[in-house]
């Protein structure tokens, strides 16, 4: 683009006369310059030799020009160091010198850039007008991008991406002042529109400030950059650098009115404040505290006070009703930041609160991490934080509770229904008259401090036994009657380092005067009987909690917390005895101690079987009990000692009625369970179980029982030798061999299930005797058959367990068969035992011994008894029963009903006549007359034999059975 320039130099020549008489003075001259366009970089090539045109500014000029070229190598000097590059439009200067300097300008500019030269920013891509007038100028900023740089203020260069307004200046002899109108500028952290004045006066060092400014659509994670950091305190600075997260700055305004060396102007000379809005700021008021998130808040600098004003937030989860957060002296030493306000929400939260917030932490929260909490609060918070020294920290404030739970694991809920009023601060906790469910009985709280610097939680009421054991032990709660008074206290360590390792303890204690407690020995009670109950819970820093109890003066217990056991429980104690339990090294239950009485019947029935924890959970036992009572067996002077190995449990057991070794696995059912006793004498057992509980064989460990003497109600059955193995689908007897005198009884078969699930048992029984008599009577049926020996053998099958109740005899199906030899039926109550109602014989010898008493007066001898039965239905049929005698052979047929006790029976009598009578006749002749007799005899013999014969119907119950001859 061409450019026009008109330049004109113009200087007056006056007379020498005047040039003499006033040599001092200065010369006018005038330069006019005119252009219409100009690139700025071209000028800025003839600016070196420009400068090297004038003279040092130090030098001694004729006609007094020094002045003026002194003015002109400063703006030289000053044109250099910006470097202006560009373009300038209509330029207009007028320069005047002599006695009454003057310059006057106007032009132009766009594109214009320049470099940082002293204070002076750089500058591009401006555009605008530039007026100047002797000392005074004025700039219209169009637009340009610059960095502000106010190091008195700001501790790095503002950076703003683009800038309008007016700006103004003017200088005089008494000093300087600028002014900025409708000064608009921003970046992408903020939007701004300021108003400043700003003058210095020779007779004051400071200058004077007035700035009143807008600004929006700040960013609030950008705020450290726009602290004005040179008239706030550096700690401040550093606390706001760190506690200002995020956040956006809607719209706000700053006011600075004043000499800076007043500020903050506490004697009223000056005013500043910066008020802006923030919404979803995050305010991180303290290293190690929970941050206030989510705030839309008013802030608020003015003077040596900053104030943070939030409408809302959250501090985690729960919603700021109000909050202040304020510095009052941001010079001070220290800076002390306060924290104001009322929270609503979770009570758990706020517990999280006092946990991760130190001091809190360092005072009591460690002591309080094992609680939770449900329900809501309000909290009311009073925080002093001194941000140079965070030990100081004081806080206080109060906690609303309405209708909260209390949980301390592994207890469990212990408080409901919470509701009052929880004062705390640095010093602990206070509470008055709160009330609350403990353990689902109302007592009335008081919180308060102990003597040794411990904090108190401090419960009392009056409990109900039957609704207090439905909710922990519904099983005894039938047994229980009445209540009692109960004094539950929780003391937790608040002081300072010394109580860091101290534990929280929890006691419970009540004199029990009130309870009916219909339970078995030895904790059966009457409502007047004192059996004084104490519990104590230790919960260690960083450890297990501890519980130990006392009841009655016989009872102690153990117990530390953790996994393995039931309810939660590692290892433990239980002590019968006046000594204290001991905890063991070891996981697991130890029981010692003496007891007089105890029945495993009465507990079992109350407790019920569990779900095995309980038994898989102990550890060792020694007890000895007076009078002991195991499925329906008195034990009497037991001593009992069960000691761990590393696959089984050994228990050594003594007592008059059982002596010997057991083996009883640990967790693993594919070992045997090992039973090797001396002698086993027991009068009743019940092994009654319910059927909906009963067990399954496949879960049923393995058997190995060796039992040296075993006796059962006065019967001696010798030895025992017991084997099981588990199998697919139940548990299989692999050997049963029972061995009283004279007599081997062997067993196979097994306990099983089929595929439906439906259980059902299955045996092969097979008794050897040599002594029928002996074997009866080891077996309970007395006086049945004298002498004889033989053999019988069952083959059973019924559903269900191998425990078939007597009145399920009707459930067995089956076969059996007996081979007798050589013995006596003896007349007996067929009451004595079925297996005898199976031969109805000893019901005949009266009727017999009537009808023939020639043939049977030597009594009712056998050779042989033998016969198969076929069961079913609680019935026994026969068809080839028979007794063969030296006298006669009896044969039966039919119906014996074992349920019903009844017979349904034919009964045949075969004298053996052909072999007595004829033959003392014949021997009464001579003897070939004899012989002659038995020829004939020994043809005719079977029509005598069934000449002779006599049948007999049999009906009616086996303790009196119609016995009728049939003609």
């Amino acid at each position: 683009m061409p450019s026009r320039v008109s330049l004109s130099y113009l200087q007056d020549e006056s007379p020498n006369e005047l040039r003499d008489e006033g040599a001092a003075a200065t010369l006018p001259a005038q330069l006019d310059l005119a252009v219409s366009f100009l690139r700025l970089d071209r000028l800025s090539e003839l600016l070196p030799f420009l400068s090297s045109t004038l003279p040092e500014g130090g030098a001694v000029v004729e006609d007094g020009r020094q002045v003026a070229q002194q003015s002109a190598q400063k703006l030289l000097q000053a044109l250099q160091g910006i470097n202006p590059r560009g373009e300038i439009y209509d330029l207009r200067a007028t320069w005047q010198t002599g006695d009454d300097t003057r310059l006057q300008s106007y032009a132009r500019f766009k594109n214009l850039i320049s470099n940082a030269w002293n204070d002076v920013p750089p500058v591009s891509d401006a555009a605008g007008q530039l007026w100047l007038k002797d000392g005074a100028g004025q700039v219209l900023i169009e637009r340009a991008v610059l960095a502000v740089k106010l190091p008195d203020l700001f501790r790095d260069p503002l950076p703003l991406d683009y800038l309008s307004g007016q700006i103004a200046w003017q200088t005089d002899a008494d000093g300087w002042h600028l002014m900025a109108r409708n000064l608009r500028a921003g970046n992408q952290d903020i939007r701004t529109r300021v108003t400043l004045d700003l003058q210095k006066t020779a007779d004051h060092p400071s200058p004077f400030i007035s700035l009143v400014g807008r600004f929006s659509d700040a960013d609030g994670s950008r705020v450290s950059r726009y602290l004005p950091a040179g008239i706030l305190g550096e700690h401040t600075v550093d606390w706001l650098d760190y506690a200002i997260k995020g956040g956006h700055v809607s719209t706000g305004g700053v006011i600075l009115h004043g000499r800076l060396s007043d500020f903050p102007y506490d004697a009223g000379n000056g005013h500043f404040e910066v008020r802006f809005q923030v919404q979803d700021a995050l305010l991180d008021y303290a290293q190690g505290w929970p941050p206030i998130s989510g705030i839309g808040a008013e802030v608020l600098f003015r003077g040596r006070a900053m104030e943070i004003n939030a409408e809302r937030g959250r501090i985690f989860q729960s919603d700021i009703r109000w909050a202040k957060v304020a510095i009052e002296d941001m010079q001070a030493e220290p800076v002390v930041v306060t924290v104001r306000g009322d929270v609503d929400g979770a009570t758990q939260e706020k517990l999280d609160y006092l946990i991760q917030s130190p001091p809190l932490r360092q005072k009591f929260g460690q002591h309080l991490d094992i609680l939770r909490v449900a329900g809501r609060s309000l909290l009311s918070l009073d925080l002093a934080l001194p941000i140079q020294k965070m030990e100081d920290t004081r806080v206080s404030g109060t906690l609303q509770l309405d209708d909260n739970a209390l949980s301390v694991p592994p207890l469990g809920e212990v408080l409901s229904h919470t509701r009052g009023t929880l004062h705390f601060s640095s010093d602990g906790l206070q509470a008055e008259a709160m009330t609350a469910d403990l353990l689902g009985q109302p007592v009335v709280i008081d919180i308060l401090h102990t003597a040794n610097g411990q904090t108190r939680f401090h419960a009392t009421g009056r409990f109900d036994a039957v609704d207090l054991s439905r909710r922990y032990l519904p099983q005894v709660s039938d047994l229980l009657q009445g209540g009692s008074e109960w004094d539950v206290s929780l003391d937790v360590p608040m002081g300072d380092d010394s109580q860091a390792q101290q534990a929280t303890v929890l006691r419970v204690k009540s004199s029990m005067l009130g309870v009916v407690a219909r339970l078995p020995s030895p904790l059966r009670k009457g409502a007047d009987d004192l059996l004084p109950l104490k519990l104590r819970v230790n919960f260690p820093p960083a450890q297990e909690p501890v519980l130990r109890l006392a009841y009655g003066g016989f009872l102690s217990g153990i117990f530390e917390f953790g996994e393995g056991g039931p309810m939660g429980l590692h290892r433990g104690e239980l002590r019968f005895s006046t000594d204290a339990a001991v905890l063991p090294e070891q996981p697991g239950l130890r029981v010692v101690g003496w007891l007089d009485t105890f029945s495993l019947d009465d507990w079992g029935s109350i407790l019920g079987s569990g779900d095995g924890k309980g038994a898989a959970w102990l550890l060792s036992t020694d007890l000895a009990v007076r009078e002991a009572e195991v499925f329906g067996q008195k034990l009497h002077n037991l001593k009992l000692k069960v000691v761990p190995e590393e696959w089984y449990w050994q228990a050594q057991v003594e007592s008059q009625e059982l002596s010997g070794l057991l083996r009883i696995p640990r967790g693993d059912v594919h070992r045997p369970l090992v039973a090797e006793l001396d002698y086993c004498r027991l009068d009743s057992l019940n092994f009654t179980a319910d059927p909906e509980t009963t067990m399954d064989p496949r879960s049923l460990p393995p058997l190995k029982v060796r039992i040296g003497d075993l006796r059962y109600k006065q019967l001696r059955f010798g030895g025992l030798q017991l084997e099981t193995v588990p199998v697919h689908n139940g548990l299989k007897i692999k050997q049963l061999l029972l061995t009283p005198r004279k007599t081997r009884l062997s067993a196979s078969g097994g306990w099983f299930v089929r595929g439906s699930g439906e259980q059902y048992s299955k045996f092969d029984i097979q008794v050897e005797s040599k002594n029928i008599d002996r074997t009866l009577k080891a077996f309970g049926y007395l006086d049945s058959i004298r002498g004889g020996e033989g053999t019988i053998k069952l083959s059973l099958q019924w559903p269900g367990s191998p425990a078939l109740p007597d009145e399920s005899m009707e459930l067995v199906r089956g076969h059996a068969s007996m081979d007798l030899r050589k013995g006596q039926l003896l007349d007996v109550d067929p009451g004595a035992g079925r297996l005898f109602g199976l031969l109805s014989l000893q019901t005949l010898p009266r009727r017999l011994l009537l009808d023939f008493s020639d043939v049977f007066r030597e009594g009712f001898r056998f050779d042989r008894i033998r016969g198969d039965f076929l069961i079913e239905e609680g019935d026994a049929y026969t068809s080839n029963l028979y007794m063969v005698g030296p006298a006669a052979r009896v044969d039966i047929t039919g119906r014996t009903g074992l349920v019903a006790k009844d017979y349904d029976q034919l009964v045949t009598v075969t004298p053996k006549v052909s072999e007595t009578l004829p033959l003392i006749g014949a021997l009464a002749l001579t003897p070939q007359i004899g012989a002659a007799i038995l020829f004939v005899q020994k043809i005719m013999e079977p029509q005598i034999n069934k000449a002779t014969q006599t049948r007999y119907n049999i009906t009616g119950p086996w303790t009196a059975p119609n016995v009728v001859k049939l003609k």
